[in-house]
């Protein structure tokens, strides 16, 4: 049965046509057949074909000392037990043999019509050279995602950024009308192409080429901090005009460097030599919420520390605060301004650890800056001294209104 020539958009490759007898090779004496195709069919790389070829006598007298040696040649080889020579004989008129080969074909084989070579030869005739057309063909023709890499690393929420994808064509073949689409279309997705549409084509790919496709997408202004999976499809057509899909999934970070604030929010300590809390606030100030807070007074030859140095706060939202007490002494001979060093540790939602080292002031007062803006309760009668009195002048109140009562 004849097969249909197939062109590969008109460049350079064709199919041979087979029948179910192709010629292989006609000298004087000998005429060289193929049985059938070759199996099977396609041949593929790094594996073996069946090859079956008949060597006929058609002339009106037997033919002496007949034989074929098969000639392998790139991409095909034979095996140590498969012997290349055969030896035929005495062939009579109008009489044929049927030779079989197992050939291997090579892993690197170029997809398209390869030739192997048969020679023959008889008592009375020279070697007759015959090549026989095997079609070699990947078996599954693949485009791999290679790489892929983002810009920034992290996408943040309502701005743009690059998905850059590396993909090759792992084919000894050329493969046509490539199409690979980003799917966003997903409520979860928190994404969207910009100034260009989530699919790229190409026309055609070389064998083993490897090629750049690049998506410009915008993070939504609502997007959590998290590692998206996004659906990506790779589609092509290979030499015979077979439409083969694969589907991968690219990951894509939503996140940034969180902001977070470090300051006193309050202390009762006002001069040196005194013991007191420090009350530290935390503030998030950027959009990007953050765990495992932790909050470390470190220690210094400023003050001595009292309570527990550290305070673990957990979460803290964006646009969020919180605080953490420390009690401590603070020594004497010290004036102005006593840095007391903090470090901060936390999470973002993706897991990437920060540590934060801050220095917050404590600032201290003189005995007349503490009179004039009255920092310390003033000294006055006691409570129990006042009571006492008020009990005395109740006393005394009662016994003058019972004297002057009897008088009477």
């Amino acid at each position: 049965m004849k097969r249909i020539l197939l062109g590969f958009l008109a460049v350079f490759l064709a199919f041979a046509v087979f029948s179910s007898a192709e010629v292989v090779s006609v000298g004087s004496a000998l005429r060289i057949e193929n049985v059938s195709l070759h199996s099977p069919y396609p041949a593929e790389p790094g594996k073996y074909v069946d090859v079956s070829l008949s060597v006929q006598n058609p002339l009106d007298q037997a033919l002496y000392g007949t034989e074929c040696e098969l000639k392998p040649e790139y991409p095909f080889s034979l095996d140590a037990n498969e012997n290349a020579y055969r030896s035929i004989g005495t062939l009579s008129s109008k009489t044929s043999v049927i030779l079989r080969y197992k050939v291997r074909v090579a892993i690197d084989a170029v997809e398209g019509n390869n030739v192997l070579k048969i020679k023959c030869r008889t008592a009375t005739t020279d070697w007759t050279v015959g090549e026989y057309k095997i079609y070699v063909q990947t078996s599954d023709p693949v485009v791999s995602v290679e790489a892929v890499s983002t810009t920034p690393g992290q996408f943040e929420q309502g701005k743009t950024g690059t998905i850059d994808l590396t993909l090759k064509n792992l084919a000894n073949a050329y493969l046509r009308d490539v199409s690979v689409k980003i799917d966003m279309a997903l409520s979860s997705i928190p994404f969207a192409p910009i100034d260009s549409t989530s699919e790229k084509r190409i026309s055609l790919i070389s064998p083993q080429d490897v090629f750049n496709v690049q998506f410009k997408v915008a993070t939504l202004p609502g997007a959590d901090s998290d590692i998206f999976k996004i659906p990506l499809e790779v589609s092509y057509l290979d030499s015979l005009g077979k439409r083969y899909v694969r589907n991968y999934t690219v990951s894509l970070t939503v996140g940034g460097k969180p902001d977070i604030g470090v300051g006193m929010e309050s202390t009762n300590i006002i001069h040196e030599g005194m013991r007191g809390t420090v009350v530290v606030k935390i503030v998030n100030k950027g959009l990007i919420d953050v765990k495992f807070l932790n909050v470390r007074l470190l220690p210094s030859n400023d003050y001595t520390i009292i309570s527990s140095d550290n305070d673990y706060v957990g979460k803290v939202n964006s646009d969020d605060t919180e605080t953490s007490d420390f009690i401590v002494y603070l020594n004497s001979g010290l004036k102005d301004v006593v840095a007391i060093p903090v470090e901060v540790t936390y999470r973002d939602a993706n897991n990437n650890v920060y540590t934060q080292k801050e220095s917050i002031p404590l600032r201290l007062y003189s005995p007349e800056e503490i009179k004039k803006l009255q920092l310390e309760q003033q000294s006055g009668p006691s409570i129990l001294l006042i009571a006492g009195v008020l009990v005395v002048a109740g006393y005394v109140f009662y016994r003058v209104f019972l004297h002057k009562k009897r008088l009477r």
